[in-house]
């Protein structure tokens, strides 16, 4: 009978321009997805296949979910002020962002997204609730990154 693959997560990091946030949420505290395609794939006359790479494709958007009013929401706050007050001047976004993954005999892979470029994409939204949902103690802050890598190690 063959072994079964065993993936554990737990213990991830998530890094904005090298600080780590701890004041992190619930559910999903951050996403990190590609919106774009990496190709362009074209069929031409007798079959012949055109492929492009699309640099749109390395766009990288996160949403990143912090307790409101946290240190890490103040930071992501200035940031975004920084950026309104003067783009050109603006020091972009760096993220790094780490999955460990056990195998569940004690060796661990890293999931590690690096990415660069950054800048924000909207201000977080508000709400406010009298029925006890929770969520309105987030803060939203969603970052483009114009580029990023994936490395597992």
């Amino acid at each position: 009978m063959s072994q079964p693959i065993v993936a554990l997560t737990g213990s991830d990091t998530i890094a904005i321009d090298g600080i780590p946030l701890t004041s992190l949420g619930k559910g999903d505290v951050m996403t990190g997805e590609f919106p774009n395609d990496v190709s362009t794939v074209n069929i031409g006359k007798n079959g012949n296949v055109i492929a492009a790479l699309n640099a749109e494709g390395t766009k990288f958007e996160v949403v990143l979910r912090v307790l409101r009013g946290s240190v890490d929401d103040v930071y992501l706050a200035t940031r975004e002020a920084q950026w309104l007050a003067d783009p050109a001047s603006f020091t972009s976004y760096t993220g790094n962002f780490t999955k460990r993954i056990g195998d569940g005999t004690g060796n661990v892979r890293f999931d590690n997204y690096v990415a660069g470029a950054g800048v924000p994409k909207k201000m977080p939204s508000v709400k406010e609730n009298v029925g006890g949902e929770t969520d309105q103690a987030i803060a939203e802050h969603t970052i483009t990154f114009g580029q990023a890598i994936r490395a597992i190690f």
